[in-house]
Formats: C-alpha cells, sequence, structure tokens
C-alpha cells in the first residue's frame, strides 16, 4: 500500500461568546467546518479564503490574516466511500491541514443562499448541533484537547 499527501484547509470563523460557523454538507446533510482541498500550485491561505468565500456564498470575503490563528494537523481520516476506492488504488491518504481560525462578531448571515456545496449556516456552540461530520469532530477535539 503506498501513501499519498494531501494538501487541506479548514476555516473556522467563531464568535466571541463561544460559538463556531458551521456549514451543511449539501451531499451528506452534515454540519460541519468549513473544508477544502488546496489545488496544485495554490498557497494554503489562498485556499483558504476560496473555500470561505464558495461555501458561504461570498457572506464572508477574505480571511482577517493579521487576527488570525493557524494551526497544523495531520490525519488519515476518509469517508467510508473514499476508503473503498483507496483500497481499490492500494493507498492510504494522509491529509495535511492547515486550520484558519479568527474572531467575526456581528455578522448576519440572514442572507445566506445555499450553492452547489452547502445547503444552509449557523452559528453555534459545538455540543449543541446534531449531525456533525466525523473529521469536524476530529479536529473540533484536537483544537480543544491536542494541541
Amino acid at each position: 500500500m503506498k501513501s499519498v499527501y494531501r494538501k487541506k484547509v479548514v476555516v473556522i470563523p467563531y464568535t466571541s461568546n463561544g460559538q463556531f460557523l458551521f456549514v451543511k454538507d449539501r451531499k451528506t446533510t452534515e454540519w460541519g467546518f468549513i473544508c477544502g482541498g488546496v489545488k496544485r500550485n495554490e498557497r494554503e491561505y489562498y485556499a483558504a479564503n476560496r473555500e470561505l468565500r464558495e461555501e458561504t456564498s461570498n457572506l464572508f470575503h477574505s480571511i482577517p490574516f493579521h487576527d488570525c490563528f493557524v494551526y497544523k494537523y495531520v490525519n488519515d481520516y476518509r469517508p467510508l466511500e473514499l476508503l473503498e476506492t483507496d483500497k481499490l488504488r492500494c493507498e492510504k491518504v494522509i491529509s495535511y491541514y492547515e486550520i484558519f481560525m479568527f474572531k467575526v462578531d456581528n455578522l448576519d448571515i440572514k442572507d445566506f443562499k445555499s450553492n452547489d456545496e452547502i445547503l444552509d449556516i449557523k452559528f453555534s456552540f459545538f455540543d449543541e448541533v446534531d449531525n456533525v461530520w466525523e473529521l469536524t469532530h476530529l479536529i473540533y477535539d484536537y483544537l480543544e484537547y491536542g494541541r
């Protein structure tokens, strides 16, 4: 089995009272953090801004990098359907994440319009969200307990 390495980004806007921005995936209907892959020859912060704009339907335009926390995280999580594909290819996929966290307040998200990837968005406390994507749990646990 050969190892395949992927670069990914996670974007986590949060409020001063401890709520996180969650996005609801159109395909799985699970809630999670903004997440996506880094394209070939793309820098992580460009990918993070692109994912932020895409998944919030341009409610956010850019990450305030001067006031942003950046963390690195590595794992081999894969959804079940991708694990089957990986197995057929004799691959083990390892993802290198850059996590961008920044505080936002007074952002009106009621103007959000669903898009090809995301059905809805909301600010919430982590433990008050049902049907959370497993990867989001792993990232939250890492940020909460593993750093």
